[in-house]
């Protein structure tokens, strides 16, 4: 597949991980209780990850392809006690709030002023909201400087691959929800 942007959506689709033992990658499969087959390791580093996963039961380190392509029919064969075991030990083990947990931990050294002000910060979906309202305030700001520009200056801003990029998004018909700019446009907007 090369790189790709919907990784929890194919690992969530798939039945075993065959990785190195990278400690992100290691949590998400226990994320979504999947066996792991780890491939290998950078020593000393990761070391430490191998023995979780293997103390832990949740997969198996394959030392060369002989070892990963048995481990992996092992696991793939229909009805595999070892699946069974591993996916109900990775379920056992997984922590998928972590993230949550350490965030709150680390909030607890701040100030209580200073807690209930990160806490009060707005959801998602509003935030998709108030950029969606930049994005219209940015178009109203493109025109009005269009409208100040002399006609030569004009020509040349308007082949600004930015501007170029928000007529055509903004444009009657072109759904709202398709709208993405780049980083590098966001910078040019501001």
């Amino acid at each position: 597949f090369g790189f790709v942007q919907n990784m929890p959506e194919m690992m969530r689709a798939s039945d075993v991980i065959i990785t190195k033992a990278g400690p992100g990658t290691i949590n998400e499969a226990l994320a979504c209780n999947l066996p792991i087959i780890l491939s290998g390791y950078v020593p000393g580093q990761e070391e430490g990850n191998v023995e979780f996963v293997l103390k832990n039961d949740v997969g198996i380190m394959a030392h060369d392809t002989i070892e990963l392509v048995d481990g992996l029919r092992r696991l793939v064969k229909p009805g595999s006690a070892t699946m069974r075991r591993q996916v109900a030990n990775a379920k056992r083990v997984s922590r998928p709030q972590a993230s949550f947990d350490i965030a709150n931990c680390i909030l607890g050294f701040l100030p209580p002023v200073a807690q209930s002000a990160l806490r009060q910060t707005r959801p998602a979906r509003n935030r998709r909201r108030s950029m969606s309202m930049t994005l219209r305030s940015s178009e109203a700001r493109i025109r009005a400087i269009r409208r100040r520009l002399p006609r030569m200056t004009r020509v040349s801003f308007l082949k600004s691959p930015v501007v170029r990029r928000l007529s055509r998004m903004h444009s009657p018909g072109f759904p709202s929800r398709f709208i993405r700019l780049r980083d590098s446009d966001q910078k040019h907007l501001l």
